[in-house]
């Protein structure tokens, strides 16, 4: 009887593994929908390679197992060479570095073909082993985004439904509403008690043009998420979302409160139209608004001599980013973040750090790509906001959400690219503190985003208030703090509250008034509700490991206890 042909599936594993993998890891910051132009991507490759393979070996079976294995190179050399921040180190030698680890690996793949080629024979029962080990693998990552899946579809179907009110009333000439989240912006008496920064001609800029700061407000949580989907449905979690537990992880189950909020759906109702930009972020990308706008600049198309006249800081680049091909190239792809996280973890790596290296040899820092394409998004998205009263019909909602001054720092204080902010910490994108040095110098950086987008801001408001607009609701409001200086897993809640609420919207509001309470006094002085206003609190939770977890923040500024 014929000996039935193992079915050989490995390669299809090895080119799928890492990629789904890298998502269920990242499930609860990254949609799924990001990651299908690598997934075809990497099955592209895999076929081509294994098609070539078999050519050179003429054995199918034989070209699967060199195929697998120049895949599992591929995808551990970025995560390998990234060790080279701890300075891993043999024999005195940085071998994770790309000038040993790169011909390590074409060692290898050299090595296996040869075996392959030269010593092993039947290999049937490789091919099985490998199978088996492959599915084992894929099971369990498979298992993390389809359970994750399951609990976001019950978490969204198990949201208590709250109906609008039926006071609200249909004004003849609504007024156009701009929420603006500059996200971790801080309050002004923490500015300058904590980072000796004097925000005060900003904020008085503010009170001349009629706006209400809230000395005092809190952010009723200290994560992005909780914080908006607390303002944005005028209520707290645990009324929200009643059966949530406290050992749940996956922040992203609040999103359909966020992105489908009671204040959107009843502005909706009310004839507004719903304005939103793409953030990188997916909580408060709106992307089924009436207008989405997204940057469409590619990032190839900065050359050396717009980045001369925009910043200064390039000054002294020698290799043009559209004249090195390498960089050029690579930019061209414009790919989304999800995308830009699996090239560091895979040996296309090498590709961005040798063009960063053609094109600043002095200054290596891996993070300048992934700085240079936020300068772009938070660019785009500034200049985009100032045309929105001009370009859309009113009534309007104007959601605007933009990662600053958050990190990375990407603007100095003039407004220029600042790729070479040095880093606090091993990751770019956080403020891991752990002395009174690397503190100060992470908030040198901090602070100057901040002058710069306080310029912007009040240039906006400047232009839409000596505009043809209207009266329109300005809010300008961070959505949490810094990282706190003694527990960086957690955020402090002091934040930025400026409201300017025309036609005596502003009487009835007070120092520590709470996002969640907002929207309740703005719907009751213009749309006739009768809203009862909550206490006022903040709550704050350890973001990565317990983010329902929460402890009550109390204020800790003499001038703002009661």
């Amino acid at each position: 009887m014929k000996k039935l042909q193992t079915v050989i599936f490995h390669p299809i594993i090895a080119a799928l593994y890492p990629i789904i993998a890298l998502l269920a890891f990242n499930i609860d910051e990254t949609p799924i929908s990001s990651a299908w132009r690598a997934v075809l991507s990497s099955l592209v490759l895999m076929s081509l390679v294994w098609f070539v393979n078999s050519l050179l070996l003429k054995d199918r079976s034989k070209a699967a197992i060199l195929t697998s294995a120049m895949l599992i190179v591929l995808f551990a050399y970025g995560h390998l060479n990234g060790f080279t921040v701890t300075s891993f180190r043999l024999f005195g030698l940085d071998v994770l570095s790309h000038r040993y680890l790169l011909p390590i690996s074409l060692l290898l793949m050299v090595g296996t073909y040869w075996m392959l080629a030269k010593r092993l024979g039947d290999t049937s029962s490789a091919n099985s082993t490998l199978n088996l080990i492959g599915l084992l693998l894929i099971a369990f990552p498979l298992y993390q985004i389809i359970t994750f899946q399951i609990t976001l579809y019950q978490s969204q179907q198990a949201t208590p439904a709250i109906s609008l009110n039926e006071d609200v009333m249909q004004e003849s000439a609504l007024p156009d509403i701009y929420l603006i989240i500059l996200d971790m912006y801080p309050r002004q008496d923490y500015l300058l008690d904590v980072m000796e920064y004097d925000n005060s001609a900003f904020i008085q800029q503010l009170r001349n043009q009629d706006f209400y700061v809230a000395d005092c407000t809190l952010s009723n949580y200290s994560i992005t998420r909780f914080s908006l989907t607390a303002l944005l449905n005028m209520n707290y979690i645990d009324t929200l979302m009643p059966n949530i537990s406290a050992d749940a992880r996956e922040r992203s189950l609040v999103d359909p409160l966020l992105k489908n909020s009671f204040v959107r759906q009843t502005l909706e109702e009310l004839g507004y139209q719903v304005v939103a930009f793409h953030t990188d972020f997916p909580a408060t990308s709106l992307q089924d608004a009436d207008f989405y706008f997204e940057n469409a600049n590619d990032l190839a198309q900065i050359t050396d001599e717009q980045a001369a006249i925009e910043s200064g800081s390039l000054e002294g680049i020698e290799v043009s980013l559209s004249d090195n091909p390498i960089g050029s190239s690579f930019l061209r792809l414009n790919l989304n973040k999800f995308e830009w996280l699996l090239v560091q973890t895979t040996a296309f790596r090498v590709i961005p750090d040798l063009f960063f290296r053609l094109a600043d040899p002095e200054k290596p820092n891996r993070s300048y790509l992934i700085h240079l394409r936020q300068y772009e998004l938070n660019t785009f998205m500034l200049d985009k906001l100032d045309d929105i009263p001009e370009e859309i019909d009113s009534p309007k909602f104007v959601f605007f959400h933009i990662i600053s001054p958050h990190t990375p720092v990407v603007f100095t204080e003039n407004g220029d690219f600042s790729p070479f902010i040095e880093n606090p910490a091993p990751d770019a994108d956080s403020y891991a503190f752990t002395d009174e040095f690397t503190y100060v110098r992470a908030y040198n950086g901090f602070t100057g985003q901040i002058t710069y987008i306080n310029k912007r801001m009040g240039d906006f408001v400047q232009n839409l208030l000596s505009g043809d607009a209207g009266k329109p609701i300005i809010i300008i409001q961070g959505d949490h703090g810094p990282p706190v200086f003694s527990r960086p897993e957690i955020q402090e809640n002091e934040v930025l509250a400026a409201y300017y609420l025309p036609d005596g919207g502003t009487e009835g509001l007070y120092p520590n008034i709470s996002p969640v309470n907002l929207f309740r006094h703005i719907f009751n002085h213009y749309f006739g509700t009768n809203y009862e206003f909550l206490d006022d609190l903040a709550f704050t939770s350890d973001f990565e490991n317990s983010p329902y977890d929460f402890e009550r923040v109390l204020e800790e500024f003499d001038h703002c206890k009661n």
